[in-house]
């Protein structure tokens, strides 16, 4: 994948599409390294929220969890 800039061709967009589509990253937490980063993203997210029942948005790229 290419990149340019802020800019990015309607091929990048095609294969950005593509890659998110085939559901790779859909399960990336859950296993690898990937369960590590979930463990660290809990723990260090934890540190900012108190005892209420709160929301938590994903505005990431990725397909979230």
């Amino acid at each position: 994948m290419s990149y340019s800039g802020n800019r990015g061709t309607e091929q990048d967009l095609e294969q950005i599409l593509e890659y998110y589509n085939a559901g790779t990253e859909k399960d990336r937490l859950t296993r690898g390294i990937g369960v590590i980063e979930w463990e660290r993203s809990k723990v260090i997210i934890s540190r900012y929220l108190s005892g209420n029942k709160q929301v938590i948005y994903d505005v990431g790229g990725g397909t979230g969890v």
